[in-house]
């Protein structure tokens, strides 16, 4: 198996991990938390970011 794929099954199991903590934030009834979690939320979605970013390079670069 290619590092990429690897990279895209991580980035399958994020997107499931954001759904999860959104269903927890949105239950969580004290703002600080869900602020918190929304932080931690935001910190994920731009590590998936480079994370795609670094696939576009890669599959721009790969012939």
């Amino acid at each position: 198996m290619h590092w990429t794929d690897n990279v895209r099954k991580v980035l399958e199991l994020d997107e499931e991990e954001l759904a999860l903590w959104s269903r927890i934030a949105a239950a969580e009834h004290r703002e600080g938390m869900r602020s918190l979690i929304q932080a931690m939320i935001d910190n994920e979605k731009k590590d998936g970011e480079e994370l795609r970013e670094l696939l576009r390079k890669h599959t721009y670069m790969d012939p």
